[in-house]
């Protein structure tokens, strides 16, 4: 299994693009594994997956057109759109740009199927075939997806921007106007700010539309330990999965965790303090 890693610039020196699930999650130097808790949500729903054969007419694969913007979103994460940076802001991260992705593929397959006199035509002859029926299920789910991606109605202007290369609203603009353009964009795609949500809200559309959906949770290795409380893979502060971690509370893991790094952190000063001292 790959991950497409839509990864801003940071300390850890992971690079946006593809990497395996195995080297990333495992690997002993970088692996995130006993670090960070994990869920992953895996789908094999013809919906999605299978290709759309329209006839002796346009063949369309939702997968490769998916691929297509994964990869041209790692690219310009790689190079920061140019820049050299790419940072991480309340209105744009990872999850958000990697929705976006998906947003643009359905996006971009509708108008391809709506600009075609013949596949239309050919749809109208053939309401019950599987690949019409299929698209149509296609169309369901984009519009509902559009719903949970575009709260309020309208698409942001620089994800309409987003085929046509580098969004230069930010740069154009002074930088004391730039927290209203954020806070505004941010306003737009709030349920796209954090990511365990996104993959909830996510799971439960392609449930509620037939999907098959398989998750994969780490939330603790090496079996069972009593005296250890797994950090559950969740959203901030989340109340639905209270039958799952009973007695857990997700802000007091994340402040126990802290915690345990000051300590680590200050007992290293302690050692390297003595250190210098014994050279001196």
């Amino acid at each position: 299994m790959d991950y497409c890693q839509v990864y801003p610039h940071n300390r850890a020196g992971i690079v946006a693009g593809r990497t395996k699930r195995s080297c990333f999650l495992g690997d002993v130097y970088r692996g995130w594994l006993g670090i960070r808790p994990v869920c992953d949500m895996i789908t094999n729903w013809d919906v999605l997956t299978k290709d759309y054969q329209f006839g002796n007419h346009t063949s369309i694969s939702p997968v490769d057109a998916f691929s297509e913007e994964l990869e041209a979103m790692m690219a310009r994460y790689r190079v920061g759109d140019g820049t050299g940076c790419t940072r991480v802001t309340p209105s744009r991260s990872s999850v958000m740009d990697s929705s976006l992705a998906l947003f643009v593929t359905l996006d971009r397959i509708s108008r391809k199927v709506r600009g075609s006199p013949e596949i239309e035509e050919w749809m109208r002859q053939h309401p019950e075939d599987d690949t019409t029926l299929r698209y149509h299920r296609l169309e369901d789910f984009a519009r509902d997806l559009r719903k949970l991606l575009v709260p309020l109605g309208f698409v942001r202007g620089d994800w309409k921007k987003y085929a046509r290369g580098r969004d230069s609203i930010m740069g154009s603009l002074p930088p004391s106007k730039r927290w209203f353009v954020v806070l505004w964009r941010t306003l737009q795609s709030y349920r796209t700010v954090l990511p365990r949500r996104v993959q909830d809200e996510m799971g439960k559309l392609l449930v509620e539309h037939g999907a098959p959906a398989w998750f994969i949770r780490t939330n603790q290795l090496g079996g069972t330990h009593p005296d250890v409380i797994p950090l559950a893979p969740t959203t901030l502060v989340n109340k639905n999965n209270k039958n799952d971690n009973e007695g857990f509370d997700p802000l007091r893991g994340w402040l126990r965790t802290k915690i345990n790094k000051g300590k680590r952190w200050l007992i290293r000063k302690i050692i390297e303090s003595i250190r210098n001292g014994d050279k001196e």
